[in-house]
């Protein structure tokens, strides 16, 4: 009886852990999503540079919506399916690989805009740029923790997936 009570109660809690999961996600996609639209309000005001900066923008904001996939995918694995095998480790790479993009784009958009002639829009996508790393930040500490997860056999499984 008290194994089918703390059944129970582990699996409240990881349904807890994951409602809470999804909602800092939602946040995260919000907050990327406002980004972006102030960044593409920037790049409408800017002719030459402008295009560059909506083509960098909407790219940001499509990975963050593969992220944000990828992150469910890994943080919803079976307990069971860790426990043995360990995390997602094909997922995680290919997050890593879409984090990677983003910093080279993050970086394109940093160089844009210091050609801008406009102090305000300057500020603007400095500001937007800020928010863009901090939930890429997130999501990368994420993915290191769900990789330093304890699994009996993921030594090995990590080992393939190099």
């Amino acid at each position: 009886m008290t194994d089918i009570l703390k059944t129970e109660a582990d699996r409240e809690k990881s349904q807890t852990g994951n409602e809470n999961g999804m909602q800092t996600a939602e946040q995260r996609r919000s907050q990327v999503a406002n980004a972006v639209q102030e960044m593409l309000q920037v790049a409408e005001r800017n002719g030459g540079i402008g295009q560059q900066v909506k083509t960098i923008a909407q790219a940001q904001n499509q990975n963050q919506e593969k992220l944000e996939t990828s992150l469910q995918k890994i943080q919803n694995r079976n307990g069971f399916t860790k426990f043995f095998i360990g995390p997602n480790y094909g997922e995680i790479n290919n997050a890593k690989k879409i984090l990677e993009q983003n910093r080279d784009q993050a970086e394109q958009l940093n160089q844009l805009k210091n050609q801008l002639s406009n102090q305000g829009d300057e500020q603007i996508l400095t500001e937007q740029l800020q928010l863009l790393e901090q939930a890429n930040l997130e999501i990368k500490n994420s993915l290191n923790s769900s990789e330093k997860d304890f699994s009996l056999l993921g030594w090995m499984f990590r080992l393939f997936n190099r």
